[in-house]
């Protein structure tokens, strides 16, 4: 049943490929002869053309005619050039020659040529047969290169441009020898890659030229059959591939004219042409073999699938199943009676899988709120304390109690409460770091790493939040609790106000064990109900007040960016080897109310975090951009000015309109702002920061790398980034003059 068909198949399949092979060979080879015939002859006609054009140089007309330059070295040594100029404008030109009128060799340009006797021969015959054209094909004596040899006669110019009847004279002859050894290359290329052999040769199918491995490898006896099969191609006039038979050897072949009397002849023999089908028909018998062994083997397979598989997949699931593995996919490609089987299972399983998870929900979830109880609070804590402590990281705890919620309760009744504690576990919910996830889930086989809320009972919660930087990360999470929670909430159209008191315990300053973290939160959580209700207390007084003076220092740089209380100085920049100044570096100083002046190291990072980064650099953009012009309008125009960017400038969106506002609305040269980002920024989103960068570039503006070899940039690196500039980190210059190895980097750099 198998093998029969097969053996159709297989005879069809090798009758397909033969004619295909056959279809797709002739194909082959008749477009690859014509594509490099049409080559070999736009290489002809543009030698032919430039014979015909290029004499027409005024050095060459003025010294073939006689006039005194003739005897002029400078008109000599011009002709020369220009004959050079043309040899190297094209590299395949072996020989560039110009001839008087008797044909008298008077300058040649060549590769080193030493004999002259077969192009004066040439020249000779355009002389006395007065050809104004002449072109064809020279193997020199003991060379293995073939040249394809043209010449145009060079005829008298008048002063009107034209040339005038009858009085038409030739004044020389230019000559141009081309070595044909691009066609030995094309010629190799296609025995390699299509198996067809190349040829030029005469009418007579005497072979002028093949490709040097054919030439190497050929006897004289094989000559004369390749000159045979030659002979046959030409004299069958048909440019169509045909089949011919030599001495007993079927081939196909074609050929096209090149030029007078040389012949561009393609073959392939008949065993390369159908070795395809001849390979198909050596791979069926073992085919054949081939597929005995494996109708055993399917039929072994099939048995195993059907039956054996089937009852081994059911006996594991049912092992499983005693195992408390409830919740299994059992899907059996058997018998109709195990495939009924395995359904009925699948449903049993389903069925325990979903009451399991019902019970595990009870245990470990409040069944008011959905969020997660004592239980899975207390084991999640433990692990994010030893999460932090093997990566030495800090972790924040929240302890909330609402405020009012049991007079709203005692007023409105239970079912109100309830709804108050729902819509409460959803705003808490909604004020968890975006980054993070809120678990739905017991986390009893990972390493917790995620933000939690968690309601304790009655109207207490706790929030963990993991993996924070610093104190004040808890703080916003905090204050945007004491926000959301103090707006009004409504239940059929009744209004209820309440607020949260929250406490802060951070890990490990406020306590290394859970049962401390959450006492010192909720020592903290009282503290705030002490000052008032409705805010959020650290436990330790030193957090208090570092928290304090950063909120202190966020409104007063709010204040500083609408009163103006920035300026800049700017920092000269001094070309080295003649002390001028061609630019400076805007270094940006604030006026604090109380402490004097400050430098960006002492404001910088409270601006970074509150996103007043942004407002910031805008500022000094327009401020740069203002002093740019007023400099123009003083007369130094030459002069620019570099600004230091942010990581958060090169992220934001309006980065790219920001730059372009600056510079229109102060009608400034974008070629006099230079940009300056850090090396740390710019290879933290190498994608976003290329994208950004080409953005700025189209503005024109200078792009600089700051602090470059401080991070982990590399010199291939840099390649990618469109910028102008590189600022060393000054670690590699301060001593530069006693440590060897700086030099030796700075230098590789530069």
């Amino acid at each position: 049943m198998i093998l029969i068909p097969l053996l159709l198949v297989s005879t069809l399949s090798y009758l397909y490929t033969k004619g295909m092979s056959y279809r797709l060979s002739t194909v082959q080879l008749e477009s690859s002869l014509l594509q490099l015939a049409s080559d070999t002859s736009a290489r002809f006609q543009a030698a032919a053309s430039n014979a015909a054009t290029f004499p027409s140089n005024t050095y060459i007309e003025q010294y073939l005619l006689g006039e005194p330059v003739k005897d002029n070295a400078e008109y000599k040594a011009r002709i020369t050039e220009t004959l050079a100029a043309l040899r190297k404008a094209y590299p395949s030109y072996a020989e560039v020659t110009l001839y008087n009128s008797d044909g008298e060799l008077i300058e040649s340009v060549s590769d080193g040529f030493n004999q002259q006797d077969h192009q004066a021969g040439f020249i000779k015959q355009m002389v006395d047969a007065r050809l104004d054209h002449h072109e064809g094909v020279w193997v020199p004596e003991g060379e293995t290169r073939m040249f394809y040899l043209v010449a145009k006669a060079i005829k008298q110019k008048y002063s009107d441009d034209q040339f005038v009847k009858n009085r038409v004279e030739t004044i020389g002859f230019f000559f141009i020898s081309v070595d044909m050894g691009f066609l030995n290359e094309l010629m190799i290329e296609g025995v390699q890659k299509q198996g067809i052999e190349y040829f030029l040769s005469d009418k007579d199918g005497t072979v002028l030229f093949a490709h040097q491995d054919e030439m190497d490898n050929e006897t004289s006896n094989s000559l004369n059959v390749v000159s045979e099969r030659l002979r046959q191609i030409i004299s069958s006039r048909t440019s169509s591939i045909q089949r011919y038979d030599t001495v007993g050897t079927p081939f196909y072949g074609g050929y096209k004219r090149l030029t007078q009397g040389v012949f561009l002849v393609g073959t392939i023999t008949e065993s390369d042409l159908f070795r395809a089908s001849n390979t198909l028909k050596q791979y069926t018998s073992v085919f054949f073999i081939i597929v005995i062994l494996l109708s055993v083997l399917l039929v072994t397979g099939l048995v195993n699938s059907v039956l054996i598989n089937p009852v081994k997949l059911l006996r594991k699931s049912v092992v499983k199943f005693k195992n408390g593995q409830y919740d299994q996919e059992v899907t059996v490609s058997g018998s109709d009676e195990l495939s009924l089987l395995a359904e009925d299972f699948k449903e049993l399983s389903q069925g325990l899988a979903e009451s399991s998870e019902t019970v595990k929900n009870l245990a470990y979830y409040d069944g008011l709120t959905g969020l997660p109880n004592r239980i899975t609070f207390n084991v999640n804590l433990k692990k994010a304390i030893n999460h932090c402590e093997r990566r030495n990281s800090v972790l924040g705890v929240l302890f909330i109690d609402l405020d009012n919620f049991k007079y709203a309760n005692d007023v409105y009744g239970h079912q109100v409460g309830d709804l108050l504690l729902k819509e409460t576990a959803i705003r808490l919910e909604s004020c968890l770091r975006s980054i993070d996830i809120v678990s739905r889930q017991l986390e009893t086989g990972s390493e917790w790493v995620n933000d939690l809320v968690v309601r304790l009972g009655g109207d207490e919660f706790t929030v963990i939040l993991a993996d924070i930087e610093q104190a004040h990360q808890a703080s916003m999470v905090a204050q945007r609790i004491v926000d959301v929670l103090s707006h009004p909430f409504e239940f059929s159209g009744m209004v209820v106000n309440i607020g949260a008191s929250i406490g802060i315990a951070m890990y490990p300053v406020d306590g290394t064990t859970a049962d401390s973290l959450i006492k010192s939160a909720d020592l903290a959580m009282y503290e705030a109900k002490q000052r008032g209700r409705n805010n959020y207390q650290f436990f330790t007084k030193a957090l208090n007040q570092a928290v304090a003076k950063r909120l202190e220092m966020e409104t007063l740089l709010r204040q500083a960016i609408t009163q103006a209380s920035f300026f800049l100085l700017y920092q000269p920049k001094v070309r080295m080897n003649d002390g001028e100044v061609v630019g400076v570096e805007a270094l940006l100083r604030w006026r604090h109310p109380e402490m004097g002046v400050l430098t960006p190291s002492q404001f910088m990072r409270v601006a970074e975090d509150t996103g007043l980064v942004i407002d910031i650099e805008r500022l000094v953009l327009q401020m740069v951009c203002c002093q740019l012009r007023r400099w123009h309008d003083e007369g130094m125009g030459h002069l620019k000015i570099s600004i230091d960017l942010s990581s958060q400038q090169l992220l934001h969106s309006n980065t790219v309109d920001d730059v372009q506002s600056a510079l229109i609305s102060h009608n400034v040269s974008p070629e006099n702002l230079e940009l300056e980002f850090p090396e740390s920024v710019l290879m933290a989103d190498e994608k976003n920061s290329i994208e950004v960068l080409n953005r700025l570039k189209v503005l024109g503006v200078k792009i600089t790398i700051d602090d470059f070899g401080r991070g982990y940039a590399s010199l291939n690196y840099i390649r990618k980034l469109p910028i102008d500039l590189i600022k060393l980190d000054s670690g590699f210059v301060d001593g530069i003059e006693e440590n060897e190895d700086n030099q030796a980097i700075i230098s590789a750099i530069l």
